[in-house]
């Protein structure tokens, strides 16, 4: 979607991106993974992410990566990742169901 300059679709996904793995964005990035926040299912998903053959080290994808850390600095990024982190964070005591419901749309 970046290369075809379809930029608001690109955020999406990378937003997407981050939501099920926090961790696939930092490793592209060259960011550290160990200082993300954690939860239930962070071990496998930190183990995947390690495992990821892109970054931005790559000739043909400079240009993404640096579109990619401008986009995760951004404030409205910035406030999406804070929130969904909050929510999972959340859900791991959360035991009322109406109240997981809620946190889950």
């Amino acid at each position: 979607m970046f290369k075809a300059r379809k930029l608001l679709e690109a955020q999406h996904k990378a937003g997407q991106t981050f939501c099920s793995n926090t961790y696939v964005l930092a490793k592209f990035v060259g960011r550290s993974i160990e200082s993300l926040a954690r939860y239930e299912q962070s071990a496998y998903a930190q183990r995947l992410a390690e495992s990821f053959p892109y970054s931005n080290q790559r000739a043909e994808l400079t240009d993404f990566g640096l579109w990619l850390e401008a986009f995760l600095a951004s404030d409205a990024f910035m406030t999406h990742s804070a929130r969904y982190v909050a929510i999972q964070e959340r859900l791991e005591t959360e035991e009322d169901r109406e109240t997981r419901g809620y946190l889950v749309k």
